[in-house]
């Protein structure tokens, strides 16, 4: 699953110990995120993810908090970090990424109109906190 809009501004620059990420990629939310189907979930789901890594690499919340609670996504003491502009993620553009573990989804047993799909949330072994 990819996104495919974004505001950018220039070549995405990692972020090293001398700097913090630059020109991180900024996700725009598709039109149809809010769909009920599989397009719109996979739409959220693209958005969702992309808003993590930006809010990781960034700092900045707002694409996360659009759709969902930030301050429950993202861990307190990365938040501090750069409230306090105490530091900032190292890793690449892409430091989370889910997986489905399922290859289909199959209907909820309380609702047929749930569908479930198991995942892991991944996050890159090269990400780190400075």
């Amino acid at each position: 699953i990819r996104l495919d809009t974004y505001e950018k501004h220039g070549k995405f620059i990692p972020a090293t110990t001398e700097h913090p990420a630059q020109n991180v990629p900024k996700p725009l939310m598709p039109d149809y995120i809010n769909e009920y189907s599989s397009d719109g979930m996979y739409a959220f789901i693209a958005y969702w993810m992309e808003a993590v890594n930006y809010a990781y690499l960034t700092g900045d919340l707002k694409p996360l908090d659009q759709v969902a609670d930030a301050h429950q996504t993202i861990s307190s003491k990365v938040i501090k970090l750069y409230e306090e502009k105490t530091g900032w993620v190292i890793g690449p553009q892409h430091i989370c990424s889910v997986e489905f573990e399922t290859a289909g989804s199959h209907d909820s047993l309380k609702d047929s109109s749930i569908r479930e799909r198991q995942s892991i949330i991944r996050l890159s072994p090269d990400a780190q906190i400075y």
